[in-house]
């Protein structure tokens, strides 16, 4: 992970922060805020991936990372 937060930041990518989980949280016991907060990290790392694959023109992981994106961001929507 650290060097993936170099790289972001040598590209000038702003910061995105992983969503913490809360000590009393259970694994499969997580909460509306905290399902919110991963979707939302979700949907910004899959856009910063999104321009990598382009700049690189990897079309199907293109397609699949915008699919994903698309996914949480309805999820976040959805709730």
């Amino acid at each position: 992970m650290q060097n993936l937060e170099t790289e972001a930041s040598r590209r000038g990518a702003a910061p995105v922060k992983a969503p913490t989980t809360s000590h009393h949280a259970m694994v499969g016991d997580r909460t509306e805020p905290e399902a919110r907060s991963t979707a939302i990290y979700i949907a910004q790392m899959a856009a910063e991936l999104i321009k990598l694959a382009r700049r690189e023109r990897l079309d199907l992981l293109t397609h699949l990372l915008e699919m994903a994106k698309l996914e949480a961001e309805f999820s976040v929507g959805a709730r």
